[in-house]
């Protein structure tokens, strides 16, 4: 799986300490990780920095030091950091925005109550200690955390959510329930003047999902030319019954008789990111979160019991991996 983008705010007091678990995670198997300030920061400052952060990356965290809620009845101050956190945890979903209340020498920040669905963590440090040592503990519960929360958490209120749940459910679901009762079969697959095509046996094939990495490989040119390095041949599924209409599917097979598929509707993931993401140095960053949440989606779907049968038939392969395949 796709490793998740996370992302650390803080204030200007908080970088130092943003800055160090940044590096502690890398080093723990996140690669995918960035730091924001939410002081001064380009495109907007503070109000637009966790909206554009959440856009990019699938975890966020906040730090929070005590100067950042100032003193008793400083409403002002920890009203900023309650927006940060509102915006984080809206964008990203529940479990996946966190606030990482920070103690300096003594001194420990209170964030008060009514936050639900917020993961809150406490860690205690002594500015004049090194950083790094003193997080490293938290850190590694931290990765270990977001890795487990990546594999097993719930869905994510994303548009390609919604997407990859119809192509599971519209496409992959009674195409495999067609082919494993022998009610479809699969046609085409010639090369040159050969009319035999390709022999796929219905009730054994497998099902290849390609899933791009890549916003800009989201075409069917781009496909269309990865297919052919890969020797895969153009054929047919059907016909399939569905709410009372027969339909033929076009898909792919390869010299063994798998099946694949590049799902046409990630062009539509990409399109409605476009739409609706304003700033243009934002909208490729966006676009590779909603490919990664897609790809997430189906493999959480493929989980589920009721899915179970379709666990040995369904290969969800990413594109890179199919490039090195057609290399060698």
């Amino acid at each position: 799986m796709d490793t998740p983008g996370v992302f650390i705010m803080s204030s200007r007091a908080g970088e130092k300490i943003a800055q160090a678990l940044q590096g502690l995670l890398a080093r723990s198997g996140l690669s995918g990780v960035q730091v924001g300030c939410t002081e001064g920061a380009s495109g907007g400052g503070h109000i637009d920095t966790p909206r554009r952060m959440a856009l990019r990356h699938d975890f966020g965290i906040r730090v929070v030091l005590p100067v950042d809620l100032g003193k008793a009845g400083a409403l002002s101050l920890r009203d900023g950091v309650v927006y940060d956190l509102g915006v984080m945890s809206g964008a990203l979903g529940i479990g996946r925005g966190m606030a990482l209340l920070v103690g300096l020498d003594g001194v420990e920040p209170d964030l008060g109550s009514g936050f639900p669905g917020l993961v809150v963590d406490q860690v205690s440090l002594d500015s004049a200690g090194d950083l790094e040592k003193q997080l490293a503990p938290y850190a590694r519960l931290l990765a270990g955390r977001i890795l487990e929360l990546e594999t097993n958490a719930g869905f994510v209120m994303r548009p390609s959510t919604g997407l990859a749940v119809g192509y599971f459910k519209n496409f992959l679901t009674p195409v495999l329930e067609a082919l494993r009762s022998r009610r479809a079969t699969v046609t085409g697959g010639q090369a040159g003047g050969d009319a035999r095509g390709r022999a796929v046996d219905p009730a054994s094939a497998r099902f290849v999902v390609c899933l791009p990495d890549d916003p800009q490989r989201v075409t069917q040119g781009a496909w269309a030319l990865l297919a052919s390095r890969l020797g895969l041949q153009q054929a047919e599924i059907g016909p399939i019954g569905q709410s009372g209409v027969l339909r033929t599917f076009g898909v792919w097979v390869d010299a063994h008789g798998s099946i694949y598929d590049a799902p046409a509707t990630l062009a539509t993931a990409a399109d409605i990111v476009r739409r609706l993401v304003v700033e243009e140095a934002d909208r490729l960053p966006a676009q590779s979160v909603a490919l990664h949440n897609f790809g997430r989606t189906l493999r959480l779907l493929l989980r589920e019991g009721e899915h179970a049968w379709m666990q040995g038939r369904i290969d969800i392969v990413p594109w890179s991996d199919l490039e090195k395949r057609a290399g060698g």
